[in-house]
């Protein structure tokens, strides 16, 4: 079953064995930081609006602030170049591909609607990526 994602940090978490060798097929909601036309590499970070989906523990108290962490997204097998062309910085993707380890190859990439992401929509969101498989 594809678990959908709303968090680009937690790849790791989620599919700690994935490699080239045994890619994982993923589901992610998130939203573009950058797009990179020539190389087709796209980087996505966590929707602002979503609330905290991980718990993060600081024994110490002294950390700084964590960095927003983005995933990188291959969009080369993607057919459409105008649709490549059409994401721009701060639009909201849903993005169906592989995730190798290191970065996830899109197979299927569309931008959302910025306003389904508002209100109860982003918490159903939230709910359906926290769930287990039957």
């Amino acid at each position: 079953m594809t678990i959908l994602l709303l968090d680009p940090s937690a790849l790791s978490l989620f599919y700690p064995k994935a490699s080239v060798d045994y890619p994982q097929k993923l589901r992610l909601i998130a939203q573009v930081v950058d797009n990179d036309p020539f190389s087709t590499l796209l980087a996505v970070k966590r929707v602002p609006n979503l609330a905290s989906l991980h718990t993060e523990i600081d024994l110490d108290n002294v950390g700084p602030e964590p960095a927003i962490e983005t995933a990188q997204v291959d969009l080369s097998l993607i057919e459409s170049a105008a649709a490549r062309l059409d994401i721009s910085a701060g639009s909201i993707v849903s993005i169906i591909g592989l995730y190798n380890g290191s970065f996830i190859t899109a197979v299927e990439c569309l931008t959302l609607e910025s306003q389904a992401l508002l209100g109860s929509s982003i918490d159903t969101l939230a709910a359906m990526a926290t769930l287990d498989d039957l």
